[in-house]
């Protein structure tokens, strides 16, 4: 055997959920012009994600539905991943819609909290931080009071 090999035989095989979140790559390539900031959406994290998870035989699912607090809708995401073995594992995310949004219709202010939910979903179930970034500092659920930033239980196994 080469050293090569016996380097490789001795590293632990991962689970498939850590393997696509040390191989995902999924660069902010959009930018906010007003706000003065790159970001990336939930089609960029997608768009990373689809080759990682049919590489691992995985399945990646999200699940969106809103929800009443007080007088205030929020968005909740759930984005699950399953691997081959039949292990799951779950995120959520939350985005309050605003009442109103000067130039959107309702359906668009629901498809824009939609869309944050799934991305800090996404972005809990593998480990895509933007805590730095003005886009999540800015947003609602910054200052929600359901939504809970400890990834904790989602990087290992538990649910939200």
């Amino acid at each position: 055997m080469t050293e090569e090999a016996n380097e490789t035989d001795n590293k632990p095989k991962l689970p498939y959920i850590t393997w696509v979140q040390s191989h995902l790559v999924a660069p902010k390539n959009q930018r906010n012009n007003y706000g003065g900031y790159n970001y990336r959406s939930v089609e960029d994290i997608m768009e990373a994600l689809k080759p990682l998870i049919n590489q691992a035989r995985c399945q990646l699912t999200l699940d969106t539905q809103p929800e009443l607090f007080g007088n205030a809708i929020y968005i909740k995401a759930v984005a699950t991943f399953k691997d081959p073995d039949g292990n799951t594992i779950t995120a959520t995310g939350w985005a309050r819609e605003a009442e109103s949004q000067k130039g959107m219709q309702p359906a668009q202010i629901t498809g824009s909290s939609t869309s944050y939910a799934q991305k800090r979903a996404l972005g809990s179930l593998f480990l895509i931080t933007d805590e730095k970034d003005d886009d999540f500092n800015n947003h609602s659920t910054a200052n929600n009071p359901n939504y809970n930033n400890n990834n904790y239980n989602n990087q290992y196994g538990g649910q939200q």
